[in-house]
């Protein structure tokens, strides 16, 4: 199956949040949720250590605090990282909008995407994963470079054919 496809910038805004959500969003839950333990633990420690200074008040705010430094820590990485997701996606997004065509070809033993900057053909088992959210196939390399397609791109029974076949080949092929 061959597929020319042409670049639509709001389908590349969703498939990029997508990919940032797939990535980050257990991180996310995991240090939102250590938040507020890190500050219940922070109050308790406080009250007992004004009311009677004692090691389990001290043990209380090292628990605290070891729970709200990386929750801080990966706020700003992560706030870093977005910026400069947003400057790379603006930066992507106004070279695809003057280069728009991409072509996409699924065969039995290959997978081969072409577009402005080059050519790149991978076997199968070159292919470590593939995951499909909100109608939107992410297949990962070994080497975690994605390739994103969405439902609305090729539509409806190109999709189902290409996922059924990319199942059988990434199993198969890991």
């Amino acid at each position: 199956m061959k597929f020319e496809i042409k670049f639509n910038e709001e389908i590349y805004v969703k498939q990029i949040q997508l990919l940032y959500d797939l990535a980050y969003s257990k991180e996310i839950s995991f240090y939102k949720n250590s938040n507020y333990v890190g500050f219940f633990l922070l109050a308790v420690g406080v009250i007992i250590l004004y009311e009677k200074p004692s090691f389990f008040g001290v043990a209380l705010l090292i628990f605290a605090l070891g729970n709200l430094i990386p929750f801080y820590t990966k706020f700003y990485k992560r706030k870093s990282l977005l910026r400069k997701l947003d400057k790379q996606k603006k930066a992507t997004i106004a070279f695809y909008n003057q280069n728009p065509l991409s072509q996409w070809e699924f065969s039995e033993n290959t997978f081969k995407y072409v577009d402005i900057n080059g050519e790149v053909s991978l076997y199968w088992k070159e292919f470590k994963t593939y995951e499909i959210i909100d109608e939107t196939i992410f297949m990962f390399t070994k080497s975690d470079n994605p390739y994103i397609l969405g439902k609305v791109e090729i539509g409806e029974e190109n999709f189902e054919k290409i996922t059924e076949l990319i199942d059988n080949k990434i199993k198969t092929s890991s």
